[in-house]
């Protein structure tokens, strides 16, 4: 009697704590995948941002270029926030094509592409 009550209880305790594990990895994945859906949403904005920048140079245009380039500061890699920043700087005016190449494959690795 007593093996079948430890038996029960252990199968309780298992399936309560499968179930605590099962909770977790699901927030685990939502977490994820939200952190993931945000970063798309910033690169594509700051790229079109850029590229609608580039094509038509107006206040419009300039501020939405900075409002994505402070998006990705909040969701990317500290890395791909530096390399935004520097579009900024007149020095990086002649290095654009190499540092948007440069930020293309940093968000690729950072999204697992």
């Amino acid at each position: 009697m007593e093996s079948w009550i430890a038996l029960v209880a252990s199968a309780l305790g298992g399936a309560g704590f499968g179930s605590l594990a099962s909770t977790w990895l699901g927030w685990k994945f939502e977490r994820r995948k939200f952190i993931i859906e945000e970063k798309l949403k910033a690169y594509n904005g700051f790229f079109e941002a850029y590229q609608n920048a580039v094509a038509e140079s107006t206040e419009e245009n300039r501020q939405k270029f900075v409002y994505w380039q402070k998006r990705i500061e909040l969701v990317a890699t500290k890395e791909i926030a530096e390399l935004t920043k520097q579009f900024y700087s007149s020095d990086a005016q002649k290095n654009q094509s190499e540092i948007r190449d440069s930020i293309v494959i940093l968000m690729r690795k950072d999204l697992d592409f």
